[in-house]
């Protein structure tokens, strides 16, 4: 529970204060963790807080469908930006102009269920705050009774996942429910435009819903969500389109004159023959994807082979592009896996 002033919430490696008298949620160090700039989660690994219960009464407003305002600390009133709360891995249509454009047809309904979720003091909430982003905002998953309120807001279409900054704890589930929104027409999905823009947009973020009826997914021959067998669907004829393929490292090169300038490039074998692909990743996405807990210095140079050493098997997933003439896979996620290619 919340003390009278001041939220403490113990992570690994840091403390963080929401509320006090300093507003903005800070490390003792006195940085200020921002969203895009000093991201607080990685590679599907949350630095997250343990869980805070909120009693019944202490959302006092629902924003849009994922930003509210609570009394975090429990003094009786909320203190603006610092008890304003960023759901995390979901962006619902805004409701006012905005940069993203303003889509009421379907954030209304974000922000309905969401009052509903909140204001309905029947089960007990219970967040897990990570951090502030740009704006001050507290940075969160919620839990009303059991059910990931999240997760939710993507299973009912009201949101696609957000990997722009992080990828969740469940970033496989999270991929799941989105599929079967897109299946079932839910929410932003439910119509052609909507469901062209949100594509669109995705895919200018390196991604896109692993469904089997989304023209941007190459799903494999069974179907599903699964992985593409090198041998069986070569990159060439797969231009434009997302693929999942597993493999072993046999490779890598590390390029870019400065850090923030780094490329990776990873050659995975794999296949029945022990095909090879090049698979890419650009600076922005190997800033999340380095299990690392040294982001204090996010300009800091990196080796990869730290990470993944040739040998290792990996699951790649991203967009085929054309580089010179040849097919490479754009990389949007990787991670290790024991299960042999």
């Amino acid at each position: 529970m919340a003390t009278p002033n001041k939220l403490k919430i113990q992570s690994r490696t840091m403390v963080l204060f929401l509320g006090g008298h300093g507003g903005r949620g800070r490390l003792r160090s006195g940085l200020t963790l921002g969203l895009g700039l000093v991201p607080v989660f990685w590679a599907g690994v949350v630095w997250g807080a343990p869980g805070v219960d909120l009693p019944p009464g202490a959302v006092k407003r629902v924003v849009d469908g994922d930003t509210f305002e609570a009394d975090l600390n429990g003094d009786g009133r909320w203190t603006l930006p610092a008890e304003r709360v960023r759901m995390l891995y979901v962006d619902t249509p805004e409701l006012h102009e905005s940069h993203k454009g303003k889509d009421v047809k379907h954030g209304e309904p974000a922000r309905r269920f969401l009052e509903q979720k909140l204001l309905n003091p029947s089960w007990p909430l219970r967040m897990e705050i990570t951090g502030t982003d740009g704006y001050g905002r507290a940075l969160a998953l919620v839990w009303k009774g059991k059910e990931n309120l999240n997760l939710a807001l993507v299973a009912l279409g009201h949101s696609p996942v957000d990997t722009r900054f992080g990828f969740p704890p469940d970033y496989p589930g999270y991929l799941r429910a989105e599929a079967g929104a897109f299946e079932g027409k839910r929410g932003i999905w439910g119509d052609e435009r909507s469901r062209t823009a949100y594509l669109q947009r995705l895919k200018k973020e390196g991604r896109t819903p692993l469904a089997p009826s989304n023209p941007l997914f190459a799903a494999p021959p069974q179907g599903g969500e699964g992985w593409l067998n090198l041998g069986h669907s070569p990159l060439s004829g797969l231009v434009g389109r997302f693929v999942r393929m597993r493999g072993e490292v046999l490779s890598l090169r590390m390029r870019g004159k400065t850090p923030e300038k780094q490329v990776l490039t990873l050659v995975l074998m794999g296949g029945p023959d022990g095909e090879r692909v090049n698979g890419v990743v650009f600076p922005r996405q190997l800033r999340l994807l380095i299990p690392t807990s040294n982001r204090q210095s996010p300009l800091k140079k990196v080796d990869p082979e730290v990470f993944w050493p040739p040998g290792t098997s990996l699951e790649m997933e991203g967009f085929v592009q054309k580089y010179k003439g040849n097919s490479e896979i754009a990389v949007h996620f990787l991670r290790k896996t024991e299960r042999k290619p």
